[in-house]
């Protein structure tokens, strides 16, 4: 047993790798890239994780790299967040999109660093645009209203096995979401994603 991509993250590291295809490749963890752990191995924190959550995340860190990191190619500003936070210790089922208070710290502290004329991208798995609320939860709001800081920001995300362009809104009128379909389709059955 096991996540869908547990047995496949070294294959899938050397498959991406510089040399192999001529690109960088930058990843953030998703929902199914956790330790596989279910109620008869539940994930626990030991002394290098406090939180299951941050425990939960150990061995994708170990394969890929860090869970959050920030890059500037050009004159953008690059940012890939985890952006899932796992509800029971007991099912990888139990999974909500949002923020760590620690990660969203990091963020704050970050973007501090970068010019508000300079546009920013932020990478994420879940998609972010049904949660633009500064009232929501798991700092989701709180992120929107980071971004909406500069005078162009975009979020990149996936997770919905369809393509959707989601436009800013009157709250936060500099924050475009970018929700790519996937490559294996609908739902791993299918070559075509949900919108056709």
């Amino acid at each position: 047993s096991g996540s869908n991509s547990e047995a496949f993250r070294e294959e899938m590291r050397s498959a991406m790798n510089y040399k192999t295809i001529g690109l960088p490749v930058y990843q953030v963890m998703g929902n199914h890239d956790a330790n596989y752990y279910d109620a008869e191995s539940p994930v626990e924190a030991d002394s290098h994780s406090s939180t299951y959550n941050i425990k939960a995340q150990r061995e994708f860190e170990r394969v890929y790299g860090p869970i959050n990191y920030s890059f500037n190619r050009g004159n953008i500003h690059i940012v890939g967040m985890r952006d899932i936070k796992y509800t029971s210790q007991t099912s990888m089922a139990s999974y909500q999109a949002g923020f760590l208070d620690t990660q969203y710290e990091w963020l704050k502290q970050d973007l501090a660093y970068v010019p508000k004329t300079m546009p920013v991208v932020l990478c994420v798995h879940i998609q972010l645009h049904g949660y633009r609320s500064l009232n929501s939860q798991n700092y989701i709001g709180k992120v929107h209203a980071l971004l909406n800081e500069f005078q162009e920001a975009h979020i990149i995300s996936g997770h919905t096995h369809i393509n959707r362009n989601e436009e800013p809104n009157s709250t936060f009128k500099n924050v475009y979401e970018h929700n790519v379909g996937t490559v294996c389709g609908t739902w791993w059955a299918s070559t075509v994603c949900g919108d056709g």
